[in-house]
């Protein structure tokens, strides 16, 4: 066997040592749910069910978070890779940066946080897609988390046309995030900046589905963060403190070991665990031999008078007096303020399209000859590519009042940075003052 060497000269090993090295790496699914808009189900938890359902009529949003915080370095792609499970309705569906923390097995339509208006990505999805699964790019997105984990609350699926439903992780097809780094280490956690953790106590009443946790230093760089085992982080009942939390059990809790972790915020960095076994409850056990009766003691000393007794029942009225004379009339009162008559309200149907930012849109609506305006009201559609509420604050009313004895004026200015429709209906109230 002819064995050859080869050397390399100094200048090529140091080239090759100083190369950065890609790596692959899949970034763990933190939690998903997706929350329904529809009155009965606004205050309802989905976070649990084996889809992502993203859907226009009935705002259904989607929300998924990754943890990117064992990645450092210069991401190099970032590719979601979503499993399509139903399209009833095709379209496009874009992805919005949540800014605040979540927690799955409690979040809801009315409890969702604040995310940013302003797209990140946009994939169309269509009727082919069914069976498969479909990628969207966010390199950017996944850099920015990479240097500041603490800002990750992962993010939003929404569509304003579609009817669309992804795998969830309740299923063996959730969704994936494959992210190329350069091989950079990622950055430090900051050093502890408060008192040292402790757990002193903890409680877990099964009854109630409630975990009782009492220590010292809770409160260090607001808020903690309570997981138990591998079922995610747990709801906190407010008001928690420095000494004791108060959390939510997860439903369907089973008897056994788990590991308690607390972290404090971010602002101070700091964990600690705690080994907690929660058992199943017995059964009730026999009732004991009644004791033999004690000793008679002795006799206590005189109690105290007793409280007075209740008042008697009044006596029979006595018969009417004569009716006294009738006293002289009074003079007369102030005159009232006028009258109203033939009341009525007048509708004005209103739209204009492309509204831009700053630009202002006004409506006068007139009564009927002779009669006055006296109130004003209206009701607002707003178009563009966001859901009601998140549209509803780009509009400021300026004016709301009365334009000349027979008009009342409506001004709104687009506060936002980019242009929307505007249509509604205003009423004014119209009457004949006497």
């Amino acid at each position: 066997m002819n064995i050859i060497y080869k050397s390399l000269s100094v200048l090529t090993v140091l080239f090759l040592i100083s190369m950065p090295i890609s790596h692959a790496d899949q970034a763990p699914l933190l939690k998903d749910a997706y929350v329904d808009g529809a009155s009965s189900q606004a205050n309802k938890n989905k976070g649990t069910k084996p889809v992502l359902w993203v859907e226009s009529t009935n705002p259904k949003y989607g929300m998924v978070q990754f943890d990117l915080s064992a990645l450092g370095g210069t991401v190099e792609s970032a590719t979601l890779v979503l499993n399509v499970s139903v399209v009833d309705v095709p379209g496009d569906i874009t992805l919005h940066v949540l800014q605040n923390s979540w927690v799955e097995t409690n979040v809801t339509f009315n409890s969702i946080p604040f995310f940013d208006p302003i797209e990140s990505a946009t994939l169309a999805i269509t009727g082919a897609d069914v069976g498969g699964t479909v990628s969207i790019d966010i390199t950017s997105l996944a850099q920015e988390w990479v240097d500041s984990p603490a800002n990750n609350f992962g993010f939003l699926l929404l569509t304003t046309t579609g009817d669309v439903r992804f795998a969830s992780t309740e299923t063996a097809l959730g969704a994936t995030l494959e992210v190329v780094t350069d091989g950079g280490l990622p950055p430090p956690p900051p050093p502890p900046i408060g008192a040292a953790l402790s757990i002193s106590s903890v409680y877990a009443d099964m009854d109630n589905g409630m975990l009782y946790i009492y220590g010292s230093n809770f409160d260090n760089g607001n808020p903690a963060v309570v997981k138990l085992g591998d079922m995610g982080e747990l709801f906190q009942f407010p008001p928690s403190s420095a000494t004791a939390i108060e959390a939510e059990l997860p439903v369907g809790l089973l008897a056994g070991d788990y590991l308690l972790l607390i972290s404090t915020g971010p602002n101070d960095g700091q964990s600690i665990s705690y080994g907690l076994t929660i058992g199943a409850v017995g059964e009730a056990g026999v009732d004991g031999l009644d004791g033999a009766a004690g000793i008679d003691g002795s006799d206590g000393a005189d109690g105290a008078d007793g409280a007075a007794g209740f008042d008697g029942s009044n006596g029979i009225d006595g018969s009417d007096g004569v009716a006294g004379i009738d006293g002289a009339d009074g003079a007369a009162g102030a005159q009232g303020p006028p009258g109203l008559s033939g009341f009525e309200f007048k509708l004005l149907s209103f739209g204009q399209t492309n509204i831009g930012p700053n630009d202002g849109v006004i409506f006068n609506v007139t009564c009927p000859f002779g009669k006055t305006a006296i109130s004003g009201a209206y009701t607002l559609n707003y178009g563009g590519t966001l859901a009601g509420l998140q549209v509803n604050a780009k509009f400021l009313l300026l004016t709301f009042q009365q334009n000349g004895a027979n008009a009342w004026q409506f001004h709104w200015r687009n506060s936002d940075t980019v242009a929307h429709d505007f249509s509604g209906i205003a009423r004014v109230g119209c009457a004949i003052v006497q």
